[in-house]
């Protein structure tokens, strides 16, 4: 017999998807992921982007224009103290770098 579990809300869906709780490590998302690898989560029609709940449970809400960057460039990681909060032009200015220094690494091996 197969035992579905009923959440009451996100944040019980969120913790039973995911895998480190250790603050210095990625807690990487075990739920589905959307094809280019952020977690996603969905609960009476509605989704959310994985990372943006953590940030939300555990940081505060997201203000409006701002966007929640992966300080540690894994799109599947939820560990709130790998999230900030910044604008779109930050976000794209810090992932043209990150993929920049990805690049560099990759070629110069």
């Amino acid at each position: 017999m197969t035992v579905i579990r009923s959440y009451s809300n996100l944040s019980d869906l969120f913790f039973d998807n995911i895998d480190e709780h250790r603050p210095d490590k990625c807690w990487e998302w075990l739920g589905s992921k959307t094809p280019s690898g952020y977690g996603i989560l969905g609960r009476f029609g509605k989704t959310i982007l994985a990372h943006r709940l953590s940030y939300m449970i555990f940081k505060d809400e997201i203000q409006e224009g701002l966007e929640i960057d992966h300080l540690c460039c894994n799109k599947s990681c939820v560990n709130p103290w790998h999230l900030e909060a910044v604008s779109h032009s930050e976000n794209l200015k810090r992932s043209y770098i990150s993929k920049s220094k990805e690049y560099h690494r990759s070629v110069s091996v």
